[in-house]
């Protein structure tokens, strides 16, 4: 019964972990934005070149992240005392999520290790073929219901409405379109779905021997 239930603790933060890593990726994947961007063609949404709009979204990344900076300010976008709270809230759940990230990374790498040191990858392979299956249930939902789920997850997340922008009033919002955030989710979606197959096919490599 102890051994089952350190078990599903080691996986609760394997998984955590490979949430909070997907995450994290996709925050930094820069490259993500750059091509969302152009399909979208913000620039001419906002009258600006394309180096003035990745300035300001690296300086709204470098905010998010970075907890030395503490004010946000941006070069070419006007922005309201609701914009900038939403950011600072935002800011605070990516502190969050790194605490978590580090967390769960290091008891990770102690479950894992105990899995080594006993051979025993193969208790792996059950969970991870079952967790494998729901990435492919999300992508559908993302795509067909993503004004829905956009909407859910933001209420889940906020308890105020300062992530509703008004363009007249943080124009910035408006380099920052849709399609960029449904990227967002379906590519840690993609993300989380390799690690479960990576650990799924450590199992039942393990299983066969």
């Amino acid at each position: 019964m102890a051994r089952n239930i350190r078990f599903y603790l080691g996986l609760s933060s394997l998984v955590l972990f490979i949430l909070c890593g997907a995450i994290t990726f996709t925050i930094w994947f820069t490259p993500l934005y750059y091509l969302s961007a152009y399909l979208e063609k913000v620039n001419q949404v906002v009258d600006l070149s394309w180096l003035e709009i990745f300035q300001d979204y690296h300086r709204i990344i470098a905010y998010l992240n970075f907890p030395w900076i503490e004010h946000l300010s941006l070069q070419h976008f006007p922005m309201s005392s609701k914009g900038i709270f939403h950011f600072y809230e935002v800011k605070r759940l990516f502190q969050i999520l790194y605490i978590l990230l580090l967390t769960s990374g290091l008891l990770s790498l102690n479950f894992l290790k105990k899995l080594k040191n006993n051979q025993a990858y193969f208790y792996l392979y059950r969970p991870m073929k079952g967790l494998m299956v729901l990435p492919f249930l999300l992508i559908p939902l993302f795509l067909l219901f993503f004004d829905q789920v956009f909407v859910l997850f933001h209420q889940v997340l906020f308890n105020n409405d300062a992530w509703l922008f008004d363009p007249k009033l943080d124009p910035v919002i408006e380099i920052l379109p849709e399609t960029f955030f449904l990227s967002c989710f379906i590519l840690v979606v993609v993300l989380v779905e390799g690690a479960f197959y990576y650990f799924y096919r450590l199992g039942k490599t393990s299983l066969e021997k």
